[in-house]
């Protein structure tokens, strides 16, 4: 896995979130993001979707932009069932829930997605 230097020299990276609606929004949204000089996108359904649609969008963003750093949020899928709907093509995967328990030693939950 390449280093965060390696993935973005400069050394800071502007990801815009694209809330997936459709296939021609996505792609128009990633088209406009690297004419504005972002670094990357990520993809997100915040209406949990078939988790199989934000695949498919996330290919429909990486046909667009094939060199491009394009990351996933699966927000309605439980974390440790996400790397399950990963594709070849997800540069990056975003997630709101580590289960990290700052109070306790032993992370069970942590481990089990890592």
């Amino acid at each position: 896995m390449a280093s965060f230097i390696e993935t973005f020299p400069r050394g800071k990276a502007v990801l815009p979130v694209i809330h997936v609606e459709s296939s021609r929004q996505v792609v128009e949204n990633v088209e406009i993001a690297q004419d504005e000089g972002a670094d990357g996108v990520f993809l997100i359904d915040m209406h949990g979707k078939n988790p199989r649609k934000l695949k498919e969008f996330q290919q429909l963003a990486r046909d667009a932009a094939p060199t491009w750093f394009i990351g996933v949020n699966y927000l309605n899928v439980p974390t440790v069932r996400v790397f399950s709907h990963l594709s070849h093509g997800v540069s990056g995967l975003w997630s709101d829930n580590a289960f990290i328990d700052e109070t306790v030693e032993e992370q069970v939950q942590a481990e089990e997605i890592a």
